[in-house]
């Protein structure tokens, strides 16, 4: 549970930080941190989910950025996303 607590308000952290960049150069921005073990749904279903109810014109997600057989066994998220998204999404590091 320690570990649940530090992953979750680390990612809370990193969200406001990038809100606050964001908005000090003018971008709007919504953020909200999503979690997998409610409801049992794909973390990218979650995600598209948002960004149709938002209306979102851009998704930023990011990746880990993993190649060859790391990133076949484990898969990508954001792999996933880009092939299904039905808005532009761009990938950071």
């Amino acid at each position: 549970p320690e570990s649940i607590e530090f992953l979750v308000s680390s990612g809370q952290n990193i969200l406001n930080l990038i809100e606050k960049r964001a908005q000090k150069v003018g971008v709007v921005t919504h953020t909200k941190r999503l979690q997998t073990d409610e409801g049992g749904n794909h973390i990218g279903e979650l995600v598209l989910g948002e960004s149709a109810a938002w209306e979102a014109d851009l998704l930023v997600v990011g990746s880990h950025g993993r190649r060859g057989l790391n990133h076949f066994l484990i898969g990508s998220v954001a792999d996933w996303i880009c092939q299904r998204a039905r808005i532009p999404v761009l990938l950071a590091r």
